[in-house]
């Protein structure tokens, strides 16, 4: 789109209300749903129908989150019966920020 790009309008059908985290959410996807929620609320953009993205999105943060966690502390690379290879666990920090990147 070319231009000054429009101004959010606040929806007719947003809430206004902070809503609490899903229980099934990790840690920090509960982390970042508190982080992000309440600036949602207050621009009266978030209806009941964004939810589901609202919360994979938090899906992959927490995800994300705990493999960097993990690659930490076993390191980027690990030894295999093939020899030196990625940590799995890189492919999986990479997936949901392209998921979240390309959506």
């Amino acid at each position: 789109m070319r231009g000054r790009k429009p101004e959010l309008a606040p929806s007719r059908n947003d809430l206004d209300a902070v809503i609490g985290a899903p229980g099934r959410l990790s840690k920090h996807a509960k982390a970042e749903w508190r982080r992000v929620m309440p600036d949602l609320t207050k621009r009266r953009i978030l209806t009941s129908a964004d939810l589901g993205s609202l919360e994979s999105y938090c899906i992959a943060i927490g995800q994300v989150r705990d493999m960097e966690r993990q690659i930490a502390q076993e390191g980027h690379v690990v030894g295999t019966t093939r020899g030196l290879r990625a940590h799995p666990g890189c492919a999986c920090v990479c997936d949901p920020t392209d998921r979240c990147c390309n959506a």
